[in-house]
């Protein structure tokens, strides 16, 4: 319970790069006839959207360790403790 504040923390600054890397992105709205190849769709995430695509993957990965722990039976001696 010590590192509450850490946790919330690294949230908050794993949130602010998403807003981050998404606000900067020039093209989010424009260029859609590039996208609709294999290559286009590469291009894309791959290049001007990199750091929001490794973003998102370590958010997703985040969200799924947090679910797993989440999911965890509490063994009966331990109730009262918590």
């Amino acid at each position: 319970m010590a590192h509450e504040w850490a946790k919330g923390l690294l949230c908050l600054v794993l949130l602010g790069g998403l807003v981050f890397a998404v606000i900067r992105i020039p093209e989010w709205q424009g260029e859609t006839a590039k996208r609709e190849t294999y290559e286009g769709l590469a291009n894309g995430l791959f290049g001007p959207w990199l750091f929001a695509f490794e973003l998102l993957s370590v958010l997703l990965l985040a969200a799924l360790i947090g679910a797993l722990y989440l999911s965890q039976k509490i063994p009966r001696g331990e109730e009262e403790n918590r």
